[in-house]
């Protein structure tokens, strides 16, 4: 069972939520060297936004989480596609 460490992952957006709660949907495809799609894995990452009372603005957030892709295969992963799923 292999297991991926190296995610990076750099958004900016602006938003404003109704709360300060955010969730963010996630999907990773995974390839093999071939470029043959090996698997997919979805994910949601939750936080919270920083409201500065002062300036009645949202504050820049830094949200950093892993991401635990494990492969249920012997396959080697050699790419991946990041992407967020937009749920409404």
């Amino acid at each position: 069972m292999d297991q991926v460490q190296w995610v990076v992952v750099l958004l900016h957006i602006y938003v404003t939520p109704e709360n300060d709660l955010i969730s963010l949907p996630i999907f990773v495809l995974l390839y093999d060297k071939k470029e043959q799609l090996i698997d997919k894995q979805f994910f949601r990452i939750k936080s919270s936004l920083e409201y500065s009372q002062q300036n009645s603005k949202y504050n820049i957030t830094e949200i950093i989480q892993s991401l635990n892709i494990v492969l249920q295969n012997d396959k080697k992963i050699d790419s991946m596609i990041i992407g967020f799923v937009r749920i409404e």
